[in-house]
């Protein structure tokens, strides 16, 4: 499938964070509190480290381009590929398979690790934020119409949110990193007002809110040093819960009345595919009714016609259901994750897609060439503000 007449739009990949993303931008007087990489010598490899607490191996989602599948992955951050943390080296790799713009994306803050974040002091964990969204910015300050940054926010301070959604916006980012089960950190989920303020600041400065799955996925105490121990049968078996997480975005936007106060507000769910998104449409639209909900709120939209509205999903390996991509191209878009170890291109024993253009034409096989572009480029134009 020749990609050169589309300007593709890839909504959702990685940065693996320098070693010195944070050591280089904090205050000396934090010592050993703020996120570092440390060499592990009983695992032999760089381990992201907090305190006395590792947390992950530096390079463990550096799977692109890597001689062999997870569980293994590059010991040393030496051995990541430049494209994977310089911004220059990623536009290279871009141009080579024809990807207009990508859509940035961590792995520490806001995402895997979250958890450690909040329970830092929080002096030093606003500064750990706003050190990642300075960073990110650098990054994509190369060419920000091709690299998008998402804002990372002290989701534990409402306040503080907002003050750092605003600066991101001004830093020239496209929109939230936000999470919908903050219980797994002892704060209201998203459908509680608790966070009305937030999600009023997103709608008026046009930012989407972006649920990427794996938010507090490694629990307080938890380490994934020396990852490599794990089976790959636990690999494969626990993939489908972590992109189904969103299931609970949709269920709570949609019924709990959120999109009804944010009429305007986009909502994003990241790294979790589409195919399950008829089946749980249907499956609440039977609940609403059933359940009687449309007695309680007459004046409300029905959960579907709050998705089509204003919710977004997104896939990558998939073979989607012609019938369903034509119906639903206005809410879903295209992503590669790169370079993480689901990436559908290039990892070394995909069996299908080698290239950009591969893994387009192994998913959209059969569309029409308008849902093509809408899903290759118009919605994530429309939903991040691009060309």
């Amino acid at each position: 499938m020749n990609l050169s007449d589309v300007h593709v739009i890839d909504v959702d990949t990685h940065i693996i964070e320098p070693t010195d993303l944070w050591t280089s931008r904090l205050s000396g007087k934090w010592g050993d509190l703020v996120p570092h990489v440390a060499y592990d010598q009983d695992n032999d490899e760089d381990v992201w480290v907090i305190g006395d607490q590792a947390m992950m191996p530096a390079a463990m989602f550096a799977a692109v381009d890597h001689d062999d599948l997870m569980p293994e992955y590059p010991r040393r951050f030496a051995d990541v590929p430049a494209s994977m943390w310089d911004p220059r080296a990623r536009l290279r790799v871009m141009d080579e398979n024809h990807i207009h713009a990508q859509v940035i994306y961590p792995n520490l803050v806001g995402v895997f690790f979250a958890e450690r974040f909040v329970s830092m002091h929080p002096a030093l964990a606003l500064a750990c934020v706003e050190a990642y969204n300075d960073f990110v910015t650098e990054f994509c300050s190369v060419d920000p119409d091709r690299l998008i940054g998402m804002t990372a926010v002290p989701f534990w301070d409402v306040d503080a949110s907002v003050r750092e959604l605003a600066r991101g916006k001004e830093m020239g980012h496209r929109g939230l990193l936000f999470a919908h089960t903050f219980e797994r950190v002892g704060l209201p989920n998203i459908n509680d007002r608790h966070w009305d303020r937030l999600l009023a600041a997103a709608q008026d400065l046009e930012q989407s809110v972006n649920f990427h799955i794996g938010f507090a996925a490694a629990e307080a105490t938890q380490s994934w040093v020396g990852y490599r121990t794990t089976s790959r049968q636990a690999i494969a078996a626990d993939a489908p819960s972590q992109f189904l997480s969103n299931v609970r975005a949709m269920s709570l936007l949609t019924t709990y009345g959120v999109c009804e106060r944010f009429p305007r507000l986009k909502f994003v769910c990241v790294e979790s595919g589409f195919g399950y998104v008829p089946f749980v449409l249907q499956a609440v639209e039977w609940h609403w009714e059933n359940n009687g909900v449309w007695r309680e709120h007459p004046h409300w939209l029905r959960p579907i016609d709050y998705f089509k509205r204003q919710m977004y999903a997104t896939f990558w390996f998939e073979q989607p259901a012609v019938e369903h991509l034509e119906e639903y191209r206005d809410n879903v878009m295209w992503e590669t994750d790169f370079p993480h170890p689901s990436a559908q291109w290039p990892t070394a024993a995909t069996p299908a897609p080698k290239t950009a253009a591969d893994a387009v034409a192994y998913s959209l096989g059969g569309v029409s060439e308008a849902t093509r572009r809408k899903v290759l480029h118009d919605t994530a134009a429309t939903v991040y503000h691009l060309r």
